[in-house]
């Protein structure tokens, strides 16, 4: 292989990228840079088979090899994508060849499994430089020519430019290499002096040459000439060695110590002046006291005592109290009352909230009216804050008309206190027109009327025994037993109820074991506590009962009576008639 021939497959390779780079094809400029790498090495190789003391045949081997690269990227023209290498290899990814056939002439790239045909279709029409023993002046005349140097190239060394003998005298193209930096500790002439070893043959001690390291070693060393005061006696002149500095400089002045790390003490000692500042009485403990008295004390099981305050004041407007378990405040006030105030600014409200992840969940607040001040409570609601109950001083009511219940079928009032009997709304704008009760429905009534009797309450029968007390009324069950004899739907008439409810599952969060608070002198104000795990309980169990509108019922059996005395005054007359 000849220098021009090289040169010019540079070129060629040159102008494929020009082309690649005019149509934003990005495999080109790596195949293309694969091929001029490819040429250079054969470049090398021959230089290197003339210049080295190496073997003909190690640079042959090489120049083959280079050529080997060069033939499995660019694959030449052929009619059809061909399947392999022109080796019989696999195709490596950015090899190319020239398609006679396709768009009467292109360049194709192979990429991702496939080939893809660089997006131009005349390659007649690129410009190429005659360089190099390549006298086309485009592209696919370039290619052409190329195959034609190629076919006629022989096997041999000397086919290639390479003898057998190495030359007498070699003068590289690029000239001599002294001065170039990428030959700088290269010997040149044969002398030791081209590597900087110019001293390695000394003998004597001034000359002898010093490694790297000895060199470090030394830098380690104090010079003994500045030893000067090593022998002074006096305190002022005494010498100080570099550690004895070190540690000197990690002391702090007693006239104004600052400190940049943990201040420790040990227990007992004071940390600011007589009767003021930071105070360990115990081991684990820190206080803080002011003339003399201790203020709070933190102790190393995470307990906090405050003791001998009078307030506590906060500069910024909330404050924040986390804890991982429960938390419990207790405040103590005059008399032993327990009190814990929440004073808002001017005319605003006081708020007390319940959140978690969901968010706002619950709310009481107090309107802190001066005349007549309401406190309401507030629930989410179909997941909106909602007013649910309020309290005045005239009433407690809900917010909302005829939406919330008093009590629940599983969750029942025992006994209601009142002066007056309950107000039950009966407007005739809100009813359907009245209908007369029919026969059946007057003959279920006397029926049930007739059923009515005396009983006790199992409950009571267990909490009180004898005891209890009996009550007047009958059941559900024997009313619907009558309803039905009559031909009625029981179920129909508002006086009789059936409720039941699924078991109601909650959670008890886990609570850490809670040491014993104490005060100031030692006495436990809360008892330790032990850890609970956490566990899903049982809120209520899944259940079913049967209710009474006795208001709505005794109507009823009113309706009933009417008309069994309405009959029996009508026999009555009869009777006195005749």
């Amino acid at each position: 292989m000849t220098d021009a021939f090289k040169y010019g497959q540079q070129d060629l390779i040159y102008q494929l990228n020009q082309l690649a780079k005019a149509k934003d094809i990005v495999d080109i400029p790596q195949n293309s840079a694969a091929a001029a790498a490819s040429a250079a090495a054969s470049a090398a190789a021959a230089a290197a088979a003339a210049e080295s003391d190496g073997t003909a045949a190690i640079a042959a081997s090489k120049a083959e090899a280079a050529l080997k690269s060069l033939e499995v990227r660019y694959l030449g023209a052929k009619a059809l994508p061909p399947d392999v290498d022109n080796n019989g290899g696999a195709l490596l990814a950015g090899a190319t060849y020239w398609d006679t056939v396709l768009n009467g002439g292109c360049l194709r790239v192979f990429q991702a499994g496939a080939w893809v045909t660089i997006p131009t279709n005349v390659a007649s029409q690129v410009a190429s430089t005659p360089a190099g023993g390549i006298v086309a002046t485009n592209v696919q005349a370039a290619l052409a020519e190329l195959d034609t140097k190629k076919a006629v190239r022989a096997t041999t060394l000397a086919g290639y430019g390479i003898t057998d003998a190495q030359p007498s005298s070699y003068v590289p193209a690029w000239g001599s290499i002294t001065g170039k930096p990428q030959f700088a500790a290269v010997a040149t002439s044969g002398s030791k002096n081209d590597v900087g070893l110019s001293k390695v043959d000394n003998t004597a001690d001034a000359n002898k040459p010093i490694s790297l390291l000895q060199q470090e070693a030394l830098d380690l060393k104090a010079n003994a000439a500045s030893l000067d005061k090593v022998s002074n006696t006096s305190d002022a002149n005494k010498p100080v060695s570099i550690l004895q500095q070190e540690a000197m400089n990690l002391l702090a002045p007693k006239s104004n110590p600052s400190f940049t790390g943990p201040v420790r003490s040990t227990v007992g000692y004071l940390i600011g002046a007589s009767g003021y500042g930071l105070y360990s009485p115990v081991a684990g403990t820190l206080s803080m006291i002011t003339n003399s008295v201790e203020r709070f004390r933190v102790a190393d099981t995470g307990v906090m005592t405050f003791s001998n305050l009078v307030s506590v004041a906060m500069n910024s407007p909330t404050l924040t109290v986390t804890s991982g378990g429960s938390t419990e405040i207790i405040s103590q006030g005059q008399n032993g009352y327990g009190v814990f105030s929440a004073k808002a600014s001017g005319l605003n409200p006081s708020i007390w909230d319940s959140y978690n992840a969901n968010g706002l969940c619950g709310r009481m607040l107090c309107n802190n009216s001066a005349v007549d001040s309401t406190f309401a409570f507030q629930l989410r609601k179909g997941g909106v804050l909602s007013d649910i109950v309020a309290i005045n001083p005239q009433q407690l009511y809900p917010t909302s008309d005829s939406v919330l219940s008093l009590g629940a079928p599983a969750s029942r009032y025992t006994t209601v206190y009142a002066v007056t009997g309950a107000i039950n709304t009966s407007d005739a704008r809100m009813k359907t027109p009245i209908r007369p009760m029919t026969d059946a429905e007057i003959s279920a009534a006397e029926t049930i009327a007739e059923s009515v009797g005396t009983y006790k309450w199992l409950e009571s029968i267990q909490a009180k025994g004898a005891d209890a007390r009996r009550h007047v009324g009958g059941t559900v069950q024997g009313i619907i037993a009558i309803m039905e004899q009559h031909g009625l739907d029981p179920f129909e008439y508002g006086f009789i109820c059936f409720d039941q409810w699924e078991e109601e599952l909650g959670y008890r969060p886990a609570v850490p074991p809670q040491p014993a608070f104490t005060d100031a002198d030692g006495n436990v104000v809360v008892p330790a506590a032990e850890a609970v795990e956490a566990t899903q309980v049982v809120i209520r169990e899944a259940g079913s009962l049967y209710s009474l509108r006795n208001d709505q019922l005794n109507l009823f059996i009113a309706r009933g009576l009417v008309a069994r005395i309405s009959r029996t005054e009508a026999r009555l007359a009869a009777l006195e008639a005749s």
